[in-house]
C-alpha cells in the first residue's frame, strides 16, 4: 500500500462522528429535480446541521431546469434558513428533470422569494464561498452531473478572488464526496449508460483527473438502500414532494414505487459523519473515459477512494433506518407553511 492510501485511508477515519468537534462546512452540488434522493440529502444536511454537526455554506443546481432553485429555497425556508446562496449550471444541462420541483413552488409560494430568471450561476457562488472560507475548511458534497465541478476548476482570477479555481479549490477544500460511477467497475457495461458522470460529455473526466484533494466516491450499488416510507406520510413540504414523485410512475417511466433509492444519501451521510462507521473504504484511482465510464485501479494512487458496498460494516437496511430518522425529524424550530 503506498503512502498516499495509507494518508487518505486514515483521513477517512478521522472523519467518524467520534472525531469531528466543529460542523462541516458544505457546499452541495445537486441536480436537484431528477430524482428524489437530491431532495432526501438536502433535508439529511438540514438535520445534521441541526445537530450542530454541519453548516450548509451554498447549494448549486447542476441541471438547468428553471424551477429547482425556488424548489431548494422552499426547503431550505421550511428548515429556517432562507439565506442559503443558491446558483444553477451555465448552460443547458438536462433542463427537463422536474419530478417534484413545480409542485414544491406551486404548492408552497409562500416559502421562496426567488426571482427564478435571475438565479446567479453556481461557479460564482462557490468561488465566494470558497474565497471567504478557511483553508481546507469545505467539504463537497457532489450528488449531481459534474459540469459545475468542471467549470469551477477551470475558473478564472476575477472580482471575487486573485485566484484561478485550481487554486481556490487545493486551498480551502478539504476533501469531495461523490456520487457516480460503478466500484470497481460496472458488472454489465452494455448495458450501462453512465447518468452523473456521463451527462456532460468530458465533464466528469475533466474533473476527476484535476480535482487537487482527496476524493470519496459513491457507486450505484448504494441505491439499494431504500428510503421515505415513513417520510411520504408526513404532511410536510418534503413529504408531499417525494410522495407525489414516487406516485408518479416512480419517475422517468419505471412502474410506481413504495421507496426511493438512496444513492445520494450515502454520500451525504458519509461527507458529514465519515464512512468509518458504516463501510470499508478502499483507496486507488477513478479512472474515467470521456463519456463517463469508470473504472477504479486499486494499482494507481490519485488520492481516490471509494466505500465498499458489497463488504460493508451494517446492513443496507441499518443505514436506511440512520437516514430515515434524519428524514422525518423536521426543523429543529417548527415553522408555520404558508
Amino acid at each position: 500500500m503506498t503512502g498516499f492510501a495509507i494518508v487518505a485511508i486514515l483521513f477517512f477515519n478521522r472523519c467518524s462522528p467520534q472525531s469531528v468537534k466543529q460542523p462541516v462546512k458544505i457546499i452541495l452540488d445537486t441536480d436537484f429535480g431528477d430524482d428524489g434522493d437530491d431532495l432526501l440529502s438536502l433535508v439529511m444536511l438540514h438535520h445534521m446541521q441541526d445537530l450542530g454537526e454541519c453548516q450548509i455554506m451554498a447549494v448549486g443546481q447542476a441541471n438547468s431546469n428553471r424551477e429547482s432553485p425556488g424548489a431548494i429555497d422552499v426547503v431550505n425556508t421550511f428548515y429556517n434558513r432562507p439565506d442559503i446562496p443558491i446558483g444553477i449550471v451555465d448552460g443547458y444541462v438536462h433542463g427537463i428533470a422536474n419530478q417534484y420541483s413545480s409542485f414544491l413552488i406551486d404548492n408552497y409560494p409562500g416559502l421562496y422569494d426567488l426571482d427564478l430568471d435571475r438565479v446567479p450561476e453556481a461557479v460564482d457562488i462557490y468561488r465566494k464561498v470558497l474565497a471567504a472560507a478557511e483553508d481546507k475548511s469545505i467539504v463537497f458534497v457532489v450528488i449531481g452531473f459534474k459540469k459545475n465541478m468542471s467549470d469551477l476548476l477551470k475558473s478564472r482570477p476575477d472580482d471575487i478572488s486573485p485566484l484561478t479555481g485550481l487554486q481556490l479549490v487545493e486551498q480551502k477544500v478539504k476533501f469531495v464526496s461523490d456520487m457516480g460511477g460503478w466500484y470497481p467497475e460496472a458488472p454489465e457495461p452494455e448495458n450501462y449508460e453512465p447518468f452523473n458522470l456521463g451527462m456532460v460529455p468530458g465533464a466528469a473526466k475533466y474533473y476527476v483527473e484535476n480535482w487537487p484533494t482527496t476524493m470519496l466516491f459513491t457507486g450505484i450499488a448504494a441505491g439499494e438502500i431504500k428510503l421515505a416510507k415513513k417520510l411520504r406520510k408526513l404532511d410536510t413540504p418534503t413529504g408531499r414532494a417525494i410522495d407525489y414523485k414516487l406516485a408518479h410512475d416512480g419517475g422517468w417511466g419505471k412502474e410506481i414505487e413504495d421507496a426511493q433509492a438512496g444513492f445520494d444519501c450515502v454520500s451525504t451521510l458519509i461527507a458529514v459523519k465519515g464512512a468509518i462507521e458504516f463501510f470499508h473504504v478502499k483507496s486507488g484511482c477513478n479512472e474515467l473515459d470521456s463519456a463517463g465510464y469508470n473504472i477504479f485501479s486499486y494499482e494507481k494512487d490519485c488520492g481516490h477512494s471509494h466505500i465498499d458496498c458489497k463488504d460493508r460494516k451494517m446492513r443496507f437496511e441499518e443505514i436506511a433506518d440512520v437516514i430515515e430518522e434524519m428524514l422525518v425529524a423536521g426543523p429543529k424550530n417548527n415553522r408555520i407553511v404558508d
